[in-house]
């Protein structure tokens, strides 16, 4: 029987979904703002500005819409459609390093490694597992999402094995 210690949630993508919202609610107001100048017949240079503006902010509405929803190397949403790997077995070559500045734990599972930051934005850290500590010897079950732009494996659910 396995114990649930993490599972990636929606919450977990919150910092890039309020900033979807940010562009979108400046995409919207530089486009009544680009309308208005049209309107006033305001100068040229005015018009031209709040266009690049207004284009500029849409485009990154768009752009962050399509990484944080329709990307299939959004963690969240790959693990949603079970579009995620599974590797189980015991955590050897456990490593962490909390003495630099840069903290991290690093540990292999079956010849797959898992590395990640302590205060990485979306998926498992040590800050979601619940109070449990990694080590050398536990049996665990992971679903994972390779990140090709980080060359690491995200994961999306650990589980640990109970005696």
């Amino acid at each position: 029987m396995y114990k649930l210690l993490y599972e990636i949630s929606i919450f977990d993508i919150i910092g890039m979904i309020i900033l979807l919202i940010v562009f979108l609610f400046l995409s919207i107001t530089t486009i009544f703002a680009v309308i208005n100048a049209f309107r006033s017949h305001s100068k040229i240079i005015k018009r031209i500005m709040l266009t690049i503006v207004s284009v500029g902010f849409t485009f990154g509405t768009v752009a962050i819409f399509f990484f944080t929803f329709i990307n299939n190397d959004n963690p969240y949403f790959a693990y949603k459609t079970n579009n995620y790997k599974t590797v189980e077995g015991k955590i050897c070559n456990y490593e962490k390093n909390e003495g630099s500045e840069l903290k991290y734990e690093e540990f292999k599972v079956n010849n797959v490694t898992f590395e990640y930051g302590i205060d990485i934005s979306y998926g498992y850290n040590v800050d979601k597992a619940k109070g449990h500590k990694c080590k050398n010897g536990d049996y665990v079950k992971i679903g994972y999402v390779y990140d090709e732009t980080q060359n690491v494996n995200t994961i999306v659910k650990f589980e640990i094995r109970e005696d």
